[in-house]
């Protein structure tokens, strides 16, 4: 940081890396999760610098992958972790006087605040939240019509006029371009 309180152009990670150097107090040095450090420096940031939160997380995640190179996948999961914390797992009164205190103040109360958090409750309240499986994603298994369709598609290709009729027949309800039974029929053999 530099003698007005601001965060250089790190971003943020200054904080998360200065938290790491002198640990919880109490408790000597501990490494916290990288997806906690970066959580730290966004909220280091937008306390300091008055910065949105997703700036200030943006900025977090670049400063993290021009120190430390992640691949862009686990970069993705960790910034993915540091946007559960700061929704779920921390009260938005962390910040409530920032403005009042000391950055290193501000840093310690953003320290303990997310030292207490449980990653994996975290991720799991945000997945329920938005109603899908771990990381909020909808679950990949296919739904009871999508399996229904999918043998009908089978079906046709395999001959079946009533399974081609049935497609065609969604096809026309959906609005959509032809299926793949149509596709290598010529137009005067295709129902309508």
């Amino acid at each position: 940081m530099d003698g007005s309180g601001h965060v250089e152009a790190l971003g943020g990670e200054a904080a998360a890396t200065k938290v790491e150097e002198r640990g919880a107090p109490g408790e000597g040095p501990r490494a916290l999760p990288a997806a906690k450090r970066m959580a730290i420096a966004a909220l280091h940031a937008q306390a300091l610098r008055r910065i949105s939160r997703e700036a200030a997380l943006a900025e977090a995640a670049q400063a993290y992958a021009a120190r430390l190179g992640p691949s862009r996948g686990s970069l993705k999961k960790l910034v993915s972790e540091a946007r559960a914390i700061l929704q779920f797992g921390v009260a938005p009164s962390v910040l409530d006087d920032a403005a009042s205190l000391a950055p290193d103040a501000v840093l310690a109360r953003i320290e303990t605040a997310i030292r207490a958090v449980n990653l994996r409750e975290v991720t799991r309240a945000r997945a329920a939240a938005l109603a899908g499986g771990r990381g909020g994603r909808p679950t990949a298994r296919p739904t009871i019509a999508y399996a229904a369709v999918r043998k009908l598609l089978h079906l046709a290709q395999a001959g079946d006029p009533d399974a081609r009729a049935e497609l065609t027949a969604i096809q026309d309800l959906m609005g959509a371009p032809p299926m793949a039974h149509t596709v290598h029929r010529p137009a005067a053999s295709r129902r309508s």
